[in-house]
């Protein structure tokens, strides 16, 4: 029988025959349903046999096949799902048709494929693009595939499903821009990475980026007084930042972030993010501010740690006094800087909050829009 393998965006046309559908990396007591959605939003299958498998008979259609969670709101972290199409009856030769598994963990819906049953022939296309989740006309959400340019790489997943969980409830616009990181590696920064939190506050931040853009870093860069250091392992795992800057190197006793971001903005051409992420507030806010204000196609996303106006939504401070973060309101003015704070999470040692929907959070005002400037 012939085996036909079919990735993102991907066609292919056979014989108008029935056909056996059934949802791949699940098993049938998973607690998904696949179904089969005609243009007026209606279920279409012509004969059900589980909730993950149907026979689908050639009449003329157009239908989205779609995977949604039977048993709960959203997909479990970690589920792949794909599909397996093998033509029935004795009218044609019987053909396989494979649709690859992709992560559709933190997703209320999953749209896999379109087919259509068409006069002399059936064409499925596999669902292409990066759109975030969204609601279609016949109201059934659909997701992006899997085309991030760094693979299925486990460190991907908190930083997916946080942008998941943002998209669900924010309009947000696919990316298309290049995008770069930098670590302030100084001493301040130490207690957070032997703590094991660093690495996880980067492959959050890094694995939003990847979603939201579809593309790995273009550059990292970590930091030092009037100094960086390119790290160009890190665009495929971002921990191997932190590494670099505290894995056998006696750490800066303080840093300057402006001489990385403009490394940065110069290998993008002078547009693209820098996403930034410190603690506190940086040595050289002044420096990155005319950094910016020269740069207006470029835009940075400082995240850092402390109360602040800056905050996520659970760290917002109750009381002016409680502000942290002051010295970084002429950055915050400009309107090429998002600036994103998490507060700090409780106990003697330094340390970040990450708990109580904060990665959804964070991944909300990382891909919030900028605010546009008065002409």
């Amino acid at each position: 029988m012939p085996v036909k393998e079919l990735d993102a965006s991907e066609s292919y046309s056979f014989a108008s025959t029935p056909l056996r559908i059934v949802l791949t990396g699940i098993t049938a007591d998973a607690g998904v349903t696949l179904q089969a959605v005609d243009q007026a939003g209606n279920e279409s299958a012509s004969h059900r046999l589980s909730a993950i498998e149907m026979i689908l008979t050639p009449q003329p259609r157009r239908l989205r096949l779609v995977a949604t969670p039977s048993s709960s709101t959203t997909f479990a972290p970690g589920m792949h799902v794909g599909l397996s199409l093998r033509t029935e009856g004795a009218s044609a030769e019987p053909e396989q048709i494979i649709v690859s598994q992709v992560d559709v963990g933190a997703f209320s819906s999953h749209e896999i494929a379109v087919l259509e049953f068409a006069v002399g022939k059936s064409v499925i296309t596999v669902t292409g693009g990066r759109s975030p989740e969204r609601v279609t006309p016949e109201g059934i959400a659909s997701a992006p595939t899997e085309d991030s340019g760094a693979g299925d790489q486990a460190w991907l997943q908190p930083g997916r499903y946080a942008f998941r969980d943002a998209v669900r409830s924010t309009h947000v616009e696919q990316s298309t821009l290049s995008w770069g990181l930098v670590l302030d590696g100084s001493a301040s920064m130490a207690a957070l990475h032997a703590a094991g939190q660093l690495d996880e506050l980067l492959v959050l931040v890094a694995g939003v980026m990847v979603e939201w853009t579809g593309r790995t870093a273009d550059g990292a860069a970590l930091t030092g007084p009037r100094q960086f250091v390119e790290v160009p392992s890190a665009a495929q795992d971002p921990r191997n930042l932190s590494a670099s800057a505290f894995t056998d190197r006696e750490p800066a006793s303080y840093c300057e972030l402006a001489p990385a971001i403009d490394c940065l903005a110069t290998r993008m051409g002078g547009e693209g993010v820098v996403v930034v992420v410190t603690d506190g507030v940086p040595a050289d806010v002044e420096a990155i501010v005319h950094l910016m204000e020269a740069n207006p196609r470029l835009t940075q996303s400082l995240v850092t740690i402390g109360q602040s106006k800056h905050s996520v939504p659970a760290d917002v401070p109750q009381q002016w006094w409680e502000e942290e973060l002051s010295a970084l309101d002429p950055l915050a003015a400009l309107t090429n800087v998002r600036i994103v704070a998490l507060g700090r999470g409780t106990g003697v040692a330094p340390c970040v909050d990450l708990g109580d929907g904060r990665p959804a959070q964070l991944a909300a005002k990382l891909i919030s829009p900028l605010r546009v400037s008065s002409p």
